[in-house]
């Protein structure tokens, strides 16, 4: 007998001798095939046929799950190895290389099983939220804090590959702003040492100061204040510019609270305005900051012809009223009043007054108006009222001659006596006759216009 390929033989075997036996034998990796052991039988024969060595393979391997496999996986012939991993967020249980031994792997398939970090709790004064109990590979957790605190790490924290979370779980403080001091020359009072979430903080400087920012600040929930802490400043007011044509005198240029401003205006010009402003203890000009200004005063007026002007006509300034008004037989022709303008001239022209009768006549020396005489009566009066188109007649006494016509009419276009009035006059032989200068009553009242 030989030896199988891919094994040996040992015993009685080359010769064989009746009643001994021949055994057999596979190296690594490979199995008998037939009989182990072969007897030489008296009739010179093997027992049997001589057995062979055929390759032992190791079983099928399945790929874990969430897993992977390489090497030597699908051959599976003594010697070959196969080598496990898992995807990422998963770690392996087992064995991560098997290895064939003789159609047996020398251990088992091993398991991918999911990566978690450990259990995580809220912080005090805080909730957290997502996967955190426990936490799962890839996956994060969330912090928040309730209301008045603020967290100290990050919001958000994630489970890593290696099992642990990415950093340490955070805590919830109290909110608090920083303590604030009382500016120079003023004063704080309210929540300010420190501030808490929606409190306040009040600012106030002491007299002749005025605060520079905000009067109020608030702690916000980030624990910042709403803005800078203001500071006191000292009170001035702005400068005071002169008036156009004027001056100015005493504080006028960032004058402190009581500090006065005078103004003043040059001859012909009037102050419109306080004639001073004072520097108040808010910062402000007292008469709300409004200046004076220097107004031009209008020229004289005097009386119309036929009328006469109010005083304030003769010496006018700004806003005064210049009254006119006609004499009697005289109407006014434009406004009755006129006002003198800040630009030094009147509103308007000045009015004038027009002539609407002509001069009454008096009766002269010797003789009547008979046109004025009432029918019936001898009271004849002494005077012809000069009302347009009027006629009066004159007619003269015992010893006065008529000089003239003896009727006149005053003329409504002219407003004149047409023609001139006559008059009478005294003859020279009457002067020494004592009735000469008297006419008979009865007999001008005989006459009729």
């Amino acid at each position: 007998l030989s030896p199988p390929s891919n094994g040996t033989m040992s015993g009685q075997c080359d010769p064989g001798i009746c009643g001994n036996d021949c055994t057999f034998s596979c190296n690594k990796g490979f199995t008998l095939a037939g009989s182990r052991s072969l007897l030489c039988l008296e009739s010179a024969k093997w027992s049997s046929s001589p057995p062979s060595c055929v390759q032992v393979k190791c079983p099928l391997l399945s790929t874990p799950n969430n897993g992977e496999m390489s090497g030597d996986c699908s051959s599976r012939i003594h010697g070959d190895t196969c080598s496990f991993s898992c995807k990422t967020c998963y770690h392996l249980i087992g064995q991560q290389v098997l290895k064939c031994e003789n159609g047996i792997w020398n251990g088992k398939v091993p398991q991918c099983n999911l990566i978690s970090c450990q259990k995580l709790i809220p912080p005090s004064n805080g909730r957290m939220s997502s996967q955190c109990d426990p936490g799962i590979c890839g996956s994060e957790c969330t912090f928040s804090c309730n209301y008045g605190y603020i967290l100290r790490g990050s919001a958000t924290i994630r489970c890593s590959e290696n099992g642990q979370w990415s950093s340490t779980p955070a805590s919830c403080i109290a909110i608090t702003c920083v303590a604030l001091v009382k500016p120079n020359n003023g004063d704080i009072s309210g929540t300010c040492s420190p501030g808490v979430p929606g409190s306040s903080c009040l600012f106030s400087c002491d007299t002749g100061f005025v605060l520079s920012g905000v009067i109020e600040l608030r702690c916000r929930l980030d624990g910042q204040w709403s803005a800078n802490p203001p500071q006191c400043v000292q009170i001035h007011c702005s400068p005071i510019n002169k008036p156009n044509v004027g001056s100015i005198s005493g504080s006028c240029a960032n004058a402190l609270p009581g500090e006065k401003c005078i103004f003043s205006c040059p001859s012909g010009y009037t102050l419109v305005g306080l004639s001073i402003l004072t520097c108040q203890i808010t910062g402000q000009w007292s008469n709300n900051g409004q200046a004076p200004f220097c107004a031009k005063n209008c020229p004289a007026i005097g009386n119309p012809v036929g009328g006469t002007a109010s005083s304030s006509c003769f010496n006018p300034i700004v806003f005064s009223e210049c009254v006119f008004s006609c004499s009697p037989k005289f109407e006014l022709v434009g406004p009755s009043k006129i006002i003198c303008q800040m630009n030094g001239s009147w509103s308007t022209s000045p009015p004038t007054c027009r002539k609407t009768m002509c001069d009454d006549l008096s009766v002269p020396y010797g003789g009547i108006w008979i046109s004025e005489c009432r029918e019936g009566t001898t009271s004849c009066p002494t005077t012809c009222v000069g009302r347009p188109s009027q006629r009066c007649t004159l007619i003269c006494g015992r010893g006065y001659t008529l000089i003239g016509s003896a009727t006149t009419t005053c003329d409504p276009a002219t407003l004149e006596w047409k023609p001139i009035p006559p008059i009478c006059r005294e003859e020279p032989s009457a002067k020494s006759s004592s009735g000469a200068r008297t006419v008979s009553s009865k007999k001008i009242a005989s006459v009729r216009n």
